[in-house]
């Protein structure tokens, strides 16, 4: 795949000797800024699955063109000095090394962008109940303090058909929950805005946790796991069979090197009480021994039922088992955000 680059360098000279070491290399010159806002206003409308590599000297101020692009993954930054880029070997040496760069980049921003206020609700696969979780605790959480619940599933995005709401933008549903669909890579920078409010996020079931998995560049992936690393606390959400417990060991795997410093809860949902069930279950709690875990048992008619109306659960069954469950696990997370 060929790579297109940026100049953003005060100096005439400067920039001609890059734009004719990188075109020599076979690199394609798209555009040459003059001003940090040429070049933020260029990036807006620019190819956002092209890899592009932007190319700048010291003294040109690219901070917060950076940070408002962290989320493409396609898109590389090097500031190099005077010293570097009278030198064709040193230039081409700092370039290549900020393409390679991707996989440490990405794990210092799980330290750096965390808000303080996110809880990411993800999950096996299988239809665990993620949506289910997400949607009431959410409601459960809303009477306490004002809450915004954002569907960030892009592989199965639903809920707002679970909630008779709008797919885009954002829906009122109470004066303490407020809904909100991402629909595409810039919706998803819109909900950093909120990185100082609560916010509920689906974001669906867990990637398949590859070894590759810090640099796939396929979009899915890619926004699943940048709200995983950015949210302060994660509930992972999952049902006992082998396929899954196997999907959640590789999952506290990566937990344990990528998400040390958040808080994970593990929800156990559509529990029932067969032998098999409860011989798995020893599996189970071996598994998660260090994490606090919620058991929510199986009641599909209470579910349907609330699918059915546009409804959570405390509205068509406020005394069941799990709406129980899930007020219970929403009471741990209010205490602990």
């Amino acid at each position: 795949m060929s790579i297109s680059f940026i100049t953003a360098v005060r100096s005439h000279e400067d920039e001609d000797r890059i734009i004719a070491t990188l075109t020599h290399q076979g690199y394609e010159l798209i555009f040459r800024a003059f001003s940090s806002e040429d070049l933020a206003k260029f990036l807006v409308g620019a190819n956002s699955d092209q890899r592009t590599l932007v190319v700048a000297s010291d003294d040109f101020d690219i901070n917060k063109t950076v940070i408002d692009n962290r989320i493409n993954l396609n898109l590389k930054f090097v500031s190099l000095s005077r010293k570097t880029m009278k030198s064709e070997e040193l230039t081409l040496r700092m370039v290549h090394e900020a393409l390679r760069k991707t996989e440490d980049t990405r794990k210092s921003r799980s330290v750096v962008l965390r808000m303080p206020h996110w809880i990411a609700i993800t999950g096996s696969s299988g239809s665990p109940g993620i949506t289910t979780i997400a949607l009431n605790v959410a409601s459960e959480l809303s009477s306490s303090r004002e809450n915004l619940l954002i569907d960030a599933d892009m592989r199965h995005q639903d809920m707002h058909i679970r909630l008779g709401a709008r797919r885009e933008g954002k829906t009122i549903l109470s004066p303490s929950l407020a809904f909100m669909g991402i629909i595409s890579e810039e919706d998803q920078s819109l909900i950093e805005k909120h990185g100082d409010k609560r916010c509920l996020i689906d974001v669906g079931q867990m990637p398949n946790l590859r070894k590759d998995l810090m640099v796939d560049r396929r979009l899915d992936s890619r926004q699943t796991l940048e709200i995983v690393l950015q949210s302060s606390r994660i509930v992972y959400v999952t049902q006992l069979n082998h396929r899954s417990l196997a999907e959640l060991e590789g999952f506290l795997t990566f937990a344990h090197h990528e998400l040390r410093e958040v808080p994970l809860t593990v929800v156990l949902n559509k529990m029932s009480n067969t032998d098999r069930q409860k011989s798995l279950y020893k599996s189970f709690k071996n598994q998660i021994s260090e994490y606090p875990h919620f058991i929510a048992p199986r009641d599909h008619s209470l579910v349907d039922r609330a699918e059915g109306r546009f409804a959570v659960l405390s509205e068509v069954g406020a005394r069941s088992s799990l709406r129980k469950a899930v007020q219970d696990l929403s009471i741990y997370l209010d205490k602990s955000t």
